[in-house]
């Protein structure tokens, strides 16, 4: 058996969209990060097969899942010998899970897309600064024949540090779907932003 690829050449890794859809929501409402250690076969074009987990920590959060199911988007670039492509054994990956300093849960029956790189810059600076976690909950309604969508501040923990401010300001970098049928035109959506420091 041939040791595992050192440095491997990759070809194609998870975009932070795809990174982020994985993370698990447990652990992110939790402030929880992980690591894990995901070994796979690489075959000839590149691509990842028979993935298992060798180390996952901590246990409960199913990051070994999440890091599964993130192994089919990674590639690494056909290994050549001879002129022609080969098997090019197994390969170790090391996936770290941190904790994002801002994302947004959505009532069941949507779906939000976690862009956390841009919504870390709303974070309130002084509350960051501080150490200050905090959360506000907003409500965003719009119609496709308008195309408006027009949001409210329903609440904010703690009071006084701008996390309400900075919902409102992030509202229009959040992207949210649908993953049930409309009862209606026009309809509102509940969203709770939470901010954490980031560890």
């Amino acid at each position: 058996m041939s040791a595992p690829t050192a440095n491997p050449d990759w070809e194609r890794r998870p975009s932070p969209q795809q990174f982020s859809s994985l993370f698990p929501r447990e652990a992110m409402r939790d402030g929880v990060g992980g690591r894990v250690m995901v070994a796979c076969e690489v075959e000839t074009d590149g691509r990842l097969s028979g993935c298992r987990i060798k180390s996952e920590e901590p246990e409960g959060y199913q990051f070994g899942e999440a890091a599964l199911r993130m192994a089919g988007y990674f590639k690494m670039r056909p290994k050549i010998e001879g002129g022609r492509p080969v098997d090019g054994g197994t390969v170790l990956i090391p996936i770290r899970f941190r904790p994002p300093p801002v994302f947004v849960e959505v009532p069941e029956g949507w779906e939000a897309l976690q862009t956390w790189d841009v919504w870390e810059k709303r974070y309130p600076a002084k509350a960051k600064e501080a150490g200050l976690k905090g959360e506000a909950t907003i409500e965003c309604v719009g119609s496709k024949s308008r195309r408006r969508v027009i949001c409210s501040l329903l609440g904010e923990t703690p009071e006084g540090h701008g996390f309400g401010r900075a919902a409102l300001a992030m509202s229009g970098d959040i992207a949210v779907r649908r993953t049930a049928p409309a009862v209606a035109d026009e309809a509102g959506v509940k969203m709770t932003i939470r901010f954490q420091p980031p560890r």
